[in-house]
């Protein structure tokens, strides 16, 4: 039996997404003798601590004020201070780490969160370790010191762009492979009509439909947007996705209940079928997050961009010059933009064809094909 441990933690969807797509991705390849796991090592080598300080500054921090993230990731940018602050929490987990990957005996490691990377990098210098390790670099456009490892055996990246920053930080490239950012394979399989998605959603079939979505975890100016469009009392449809924010999503089912104007109002919790609500959905609103990006622009829905951090600076230039999206930071230019596609859709129409242009697909398919490489290879025994 082959193994294949894909490493992650569940610090906002940009880790886990990506490794969830390519174990589905895996497993309907149904590859013989092989057992592919995403792993959340906050469970797997008790990681709670670890989990608790990251899960919070992404929270609390990084999603709430974008603006501080600069600072940060500019000092960040450096691949000693990074190891030092995970050496820091090391000398409890690498041990742990350590006798994890021990027992399981994969064949193949990835890792798709920064910290387990450099983790591996230490177990690579030890004697008899033997799994072929590959670092996955989540940001589609970026290679920060955080992600750059030359140990692994392999660094997955999603541009030339990252491939070519990360070469400029040391590493070989006949270990970089470049792919096209993976999303799960629900996405590039859409074969119903929208008219069948939206009844089956039970939202209107015939209004112009904006899915309004902050990812994961229902962080952001959700409730700022609303209110300044509702007031315009628009002949439109929203959607709202609250994730995991059960307060969002209490507080918006009681402001539908009071609300008796014509924008017609969607609204659930975190779903497991996200690309149902993008398919039905003319054009997407919500943060920089690549993961979220590539899910609309894969199903072929433009991207209205509100926000971003410093590490997705380089995703909105890219969806703006490639004019697949927009970036609209003030709420009244938001809502001067949703009247003006009420009026004509002409400019979305025109952004669906420059989206279509850039025959934008998932690369899972890719990595599917290059780990089933490797589990053939010598290196694998």
């Amino acid at each position: 039996m082959k193994i294949i441990k894909i490493l992650t933690v569940d610090v906002g969807g940009g880790h886990k997404a990506p490794a969830q797509a390519i174990k589905q991705q895996l497993d309907r390849l149904n590859i013989q003798d092989t057992e592919t796991e995403v792993v959340d090592m906050r469970e797997a080598i008790h990681a709670k601590l670890l989990y608790s300080i990251y899960k919070g500054f992404w929270i609390n921090i990084a999603l709430k004020y974008p603006p501080l993230i600069k600072a940060l990731y500019g000092t960040a940018d450096n691949a000693v201070l990074v190891r030092i602050i995970d050496f820091i929490f090391g000398f409890v987990l690498i041990p742990r780490f350590r006798k994890y990957i021990r027992s399981v005996n994969p064949d193949i490691v990835i890792s798709t969160y920064f910290t387990f990377t450099h983790y591996l990098e230490i177990l690579r210098r030890e004697k008899g370790f033997r799994p072929l390790t590959i670092s996955l670099n989540p940001e589609p456009f970026e290679s920060h010191a955080i992600w750059v490892t030359k140990k692994l055996h392999y660094s997955f990246v999603f541009s030339q762009r990252a491939k070519a920053q990360m070469m400029s930080k040391g590493v070989p490239e006949r270990k970089i492979k470049v792919f096209n950012y993976p999303v799960r394979p629900e996405f590039s399989k859409q074969q119903k009509s929208v008219d069948y998605v939206r009844a089956n959603l039970k939202i209107k079939k015939n209004l112009l439909t904006i899915l309004l979505n902050f990812g994961a975890e229902g962080v952001g100016p959700t409730k700022k947007y609303l209110k300044a469009i509702l007031k315009n009392n628009l002949s439109i449809q929203i959607i709202l996705v609250c994730g995991r924010n059960r307060e969002l999503k209490k507080y918006l089912e009681i402001l539908k209940k009071n609300y008796s104007g014509s924008t017609e109002l969607s609204i659930t919790g975190f779903v497991s079928n996200m690309e149902d609500y993008i398919y039905a959905s003319d054009l997407v609103i919500g943060k920089a997050g690549p993961n979220s990006v590539f899910e609309a622009l894969v199903i072929g829905r433009p991207v209205v961009i509100t926000s971003f951090m410093e590490n997705e600076r380089s995703t909105v230039q890219w969806v703006t010059q490639n004019k697949i999206g927009w970036h609209i930071r003030s709420v009244s230019n938001l809502v001067k933009f949703i009247k003006r596609m009420e009026k004509s859709r002409i400019l979305l129409l025109k952004y669906y064809e420059n989206i279509k242009r850039l025959q934008l697909k998932s690369g899972t398919e890719e990595i599917g094909g290059f780990l089933t490489g490797l589990l053939k290879s010598p290196a694998v025994k």
